[in-house]
């Protein structure tokens, strides 16, 4: 029962596992082992020094999902902790300003204290006594810059912050005047980060202007060059490799044509590039006959589905709610990410991620900031919809 007829025998690579199934770094301990550094870490590397010598720095960075913006926040966090610092990180997965506000003072309550921050929370995880008309920005920031100014080494990590740019300019105004009166007086040895799409800080800086003005640094997340996405595929393969089977090749059982032809199609976003390896890998692990991964193979597998069958199972499973409420609700769209998200109850950020897949593996297409299923997806649908056929 619920076996697979062809499960896949990724042994056959001398590999334990497919090293492409956990897309973010959320899921792995070791960031350092699979992080492929560009020149963006340069410039971080060197702020964190100054830091550590006692300067205070704020910085936005800004790029498209996927990025590794995230792995660079969870990376910096590891660092600061490891070293004996208060380390803040908070990815900011809505846009209630209230909720976000609690979480990062959270941090600052040792268990059972009372006191200032035992006071904005009555005790229920959703119950606030903060509110909107009791929210002081001025007393919220100074209490924020004293907490950090605690400790020698400090950083708060604000990450996927276009989540709360979706809320009302009223509250957004709480919000950033709260962050704008820390920024201002940071005390030393603190690192301020701010992360976010380029959606998110267009709309900071519209709304915010003297707060952006206030960053020493204004880095960009970029995608990944061709030689970088092979040394992103080397060392997930490294690490899942099985011990004693080093391959000559070091990206066995690809070839490199694949890897250029999966950074093209994700037009070097390392995040899709992961997921097209990933159901590449998986294919070939289930199919005896192939024994070398090169661009033809990949571009068998990544194209246009041929019946609605094949078309449903080329959608991995994490992706099927976004792909199932495009087809059924809006028969095929168009539709916008930000619509489905409302739909879905789900953070923007994620729901644009899934996306941005979909568009990668061919399954879907992005006009004008919409999405949609292919041509020769939505004619199946129309030659197999129950009216066409009675």
């Amino acid at each position: 029962m619920f076996e697979m007829e062809n499960p896949p025998d990724y042994s056959r690579f001398h590999l334990k596992g497919n090293p492409f199934t956990i897309l973010s770094s959320e899921g792995i301990k070791n960031i350092e082992e699979i992080h492929v550094s560009q020149s963006v870490d340069s410039r971080i590397a060197e702020a964190i020094a100054n830091v550590e010598k006692g300067a205070s720095i704020a910085i936005v960075l800004v790029g498209d999902l996927g990025t590794g913006k995230t792995q660079r926040l969870r990376g910096i966090n590891h660092l600061i902790s490891d070293q004996g610092g208060m380390a803040i990180y908070l990815k900011v997965d809505s846009s209630d300003i209230i909720r976000t506000t609690v979480d990062i003072f959270n941090y600052f309550l040792p268990e059972g204290e009372s006191g200032f921050f035992s006071k904005l929370r009555k005790g229920s995880k959703d119950l606030y006594v903060l509110n909107r008309e009791n929210y002081d920005s001025s007393e919220l920031g100074e209490s924020l810059k004293e907490n950090m100014g605690l400790y020698s080494l400090s950083a708060l990590l604000l990450d996927e912050m276009e989540n709360i740019m979706i809320a009302s300019e009223k509250e957004l105004i709480l919000f950033f005047e709260m962050l704008r009166q820390f920024i201002s007086s940071m005390p030393p040895g603190c690192l301020f980060i701010v992360a976010c799409t380029a959606e998110g800080f267009s709309r900071m800086q519209e709304l915010f202007p003297a707060f952006v003005a206030r960053f020493h640094y204004q880095l960009r997340s970029e995608g990944l060059s061709e030689e970088e996405a092979v040394e992103l595929a080397r060392k997930r393969l490294e690490k899942e490799r099985e011990p004693g089977r080093e391959a000559l090749n070091p990206v066995y059982p690809f070839d490199e044509s694949a890897i250029i032809l999966a950074h093209d199609m994700a037009k070097g976003n390392p995040r899709i590039i992961l997921r097209i390896l990933q159901i590449v890998l998986s294919s070939a692990a289930c199919d005896e006959l192939v024994d070398l991964i090169d661009d033809r193979y990949v571009g068998s597998v990544i194209r246009t589905p041929s019946s609605v069958d094949e078309y449903i199972s080329r959608v991995p499973k994490d992706l099927r709610d976004v792909m199932s409420l495009i087809t059924k609700h809006y028969d095929g769209g168009p539709v916008s990410y930000i619509q489905l998200a409302k739909d879905t109850k789900s953070p923007p950020t994620q729901v644009y991620l899934k996306l941005e897949e979909l568009v990668s593996m061919g399954l879907l297409e992005e006009r004008k900031g919409k999405y949609e299923v292919v041509e020769r997806v939505r004619i199946l649908l129309q030659e197999e919809s129950p009216e066409k056929k009675g």
